[in-house]
């Protein structure tokens, strides 16, 4: 038995646990069951893209910085989402979530400016 190959299957088995955990939380918690089918479209391709990034990782297809790039972006887009419900829905719970958010994101930009800085141009 190839236990690599069994590795990679058993990291996208939890993927798909976390895309249905992260269903189940929009829709009991914070009210998915009221969302307009567009939304629930908009919530399905996000999710898909995270975990087609994760494999895209996992099997050495995207390189660590291309990833970490990714993460910084979707963090953002949950951040400014959490946000924008909040202002919505004028609930100051959302608010301080999106505030915590933005402190993580804030966080690991700063880490991925370390670890990468931003190229030069030669002159």
């Amino acid at each position: 038995m190839d236990l690599s190959r069994y590795s990679k299957a058993r990291r996208a088995s939890s993927y798909i646990l976390e895309a249905a955990a992260a269903v189940a939380i929009c829709y009991f918690v914070l009210g998915g069951s009221r969302w307009s089918a567009g939304v629930w479209a908009i919530f399905t391709v996000v999710v898909v893209a995270i975990v087609t990034i994760r494999m895209l990782y996992d099997v050495g297809a995207m390189t660590e910085r291309e990833h970490l790039r990714w993460d910084l972006v979707f963090q953002f887009i949950a951040t400014a989402v959490v946000f924008v419900a909040g202002i919505w829905q004028q609930s100051l719970w959302l608010l301080g979530f999106a505030l915590v958010l933005g402190w993580f994101w804030l966080d690991s930009w700063r880490t991925h400016r370390k670890l990468f800085p931003p190229s030069r141009p030669q002159e």
